[in-house]
């Protein structure tokens, strides 16, 4: 049984990786940002980005706030959320089934 969000996730996989790519670009564009992988379920964009060290939390929510706004304009104003979880980041990957993707928007969502 498909819970509702899988049933979204299903829906939109095609124009996803396109969508999911430019959002990793986007984000890869700022220089604090050293990796970034995306992917999109339920209408949302989620990005795991790794970056240079930041010691303060002002810094960390300043950077947090502009890489989102960066990234929503790079892909039309979608609904975008930002994570800085290593988990998330390393489970990112092409051909991810729809659950794999539900639980990872989940715990994005959950930390963010």
């Amino acid at each position: 049984m498909t819970t509702p969000t899988e049933a979204v996730c299903t829906a939109a996989q095609a124009p996803a990786t396109a969508t999911a790519e430019r959002a990793a670009l986007a984000a890869m564009e700022n220089p604090f940002v050293l990796g970034a992988r995306a992917f999109e379920c339920g209408g949302k964009i989620v990005v795991a980005v790794i970056t240079k060290p930041l010691y303060l939390a002002s810094e960390r929510a300043q950077l947090t706030q502009l890489l989102t706004s960066e990234v929503r304009e790079g892909c039309g104003g979608a609904d975008v959320t930002l994570t800085y979880d290593l988990d998330i980041y390393r489970k990112i990957r092409d051909g991810m089934s729809d659950s794999e993707k539900v639980s990872l928007l989940e715990k994005a969502e959950k930390y963010s």
